[in-house]
């Protein structure tokens, strides 16, 4: 009989990577999963805020492939420092605003994250943003064929 730690019983970031990194080495994929979502949901637990919460929840998500892909621990910083001088709403806005989508959206898919993209957060939190930030996270989704959220 085989048995997993469920990631979802786990508060330890450091227990949830190390059970990331026995997932991987035995390819158990939806239980990597599993562990990249419980990172990403523990990064926004101290936030009582739900849009706030949520930023840091996507912050974290991207931050773990980052460190996945680095061998070492990555920070965001410049969405960090961009949301603490201009604040969460004027930070999505301007990264939903630019002509490209940003670099995590599709890494953020690729890892079946993709509910952790900013363009997510736009569309749980509507009445945050504007129409043009709304109508692009929207586009977006739709032109890499992620689903919209349930609020969307």
């Amino acid at each position: 009989m085989k048995y997993v730690v469920n990631p979802d019983s786990l508060s330890d970031p450091k227990l949830i990577q190390n059970l990331l990194a026995n997932a991987q080495k035995r390819e158990e994929f939806e239980l990597a999963k599993s562990c990249r979502r419980r990172i990403a949901n523990l990064a926004g637990l101290p936030f009582e805020d739900p849009m706030e919460r949520r930023f840091w929840q996507i912050v974290g998500a991207f931050e773990q492939l980052k460190t996945e892909e680095n061998g070492r621990a990555t920070r965001s910083s410049q969405t960090r420092l961009k949301a603490a001088k201009v604040g969460i709403v004027k930070t999505v806005e301007d990264l939903l605003n630019q002509a490209k989508p940003a670099v995590g959206l599709l890494q953020l898919k690729d890892a079946g994250l993709g509910a952790y993209a900013f363009e997510c957060l736009a569309l749980e939190f509507p009445d945050q943003f504007s129409e043009k930030a709304l109508a692009g996270a929207k586009s977006r989704l739709l032109e890499n064929e992620m689903a919209l959220p349930d609020a969307a």
